[in-house]
């Protein structure tokens, strides 16, 4: 990555990533409300959204990252868009990397830490280190809709 778009290609682990977003909030003093479902917005400036509970907010920014279902998205394109079936199904498998240290086959994956890919016909496996390399990251992709 750095050689090819001269920046380091990073990971994180999503919840370790939610954590620092979330301590460098408070540090610049974002006020941050939880348990607010948000059922309209605005996003003209300054941008508002309201929640079910019928609170009124606005700030400089608003961040929509209410997911698959997401209310922001469509009130930002002005349509509906709801989740299409892909046919991609995810397993996720963590493993201590203390598990894998035994294990002579599994070495290379420790000593060198890299992202590891397989593809294969309707499927694929990605695999990584995570948390400071204590944490294999295994995440297998079927697609049931054979091609």
């Amino acid at each position: 990555m750095q050689q090819k778009y001269g920046h380091p290609y990073w990971q994180a682990h999503r919840a370790d990533f939610h954590r620092a977003l979330l301590e460098r909030a408070r540090e610049l003093g974002v006020q941050v409300h939880i348990n607010s479902q948000v059922c309209c917005a605005d996003f003209n400036f300054p941008p508002k959204v309201w929640t079910l509970a019928g609170k009124e907010y606005s700030a400089d920014l608003v961040v929509g990252c209410d997911g698959l279902r997401s209310i922001c998205r469509e009130m930002l394109v002005g349509h509906g868009d709801p989740p299409r079936e892909t046919g991609d199904i995810a397993y996720r498998i963590l493993v201590p990397v203390e598990d894998m240290k035994p294990h002579p086959d599994l070495q290379e994956f420790l000593k060198s830490p890299a992202i590891n890919y397989w593809m294969g016909p309707d499927g694929h496996a990605v695999c990584y280190l995570l948390k400071g390399g204590n944490i294999y990251n295994i995440v297998l992709l079927y697609n049931h809709f054979p091609s």
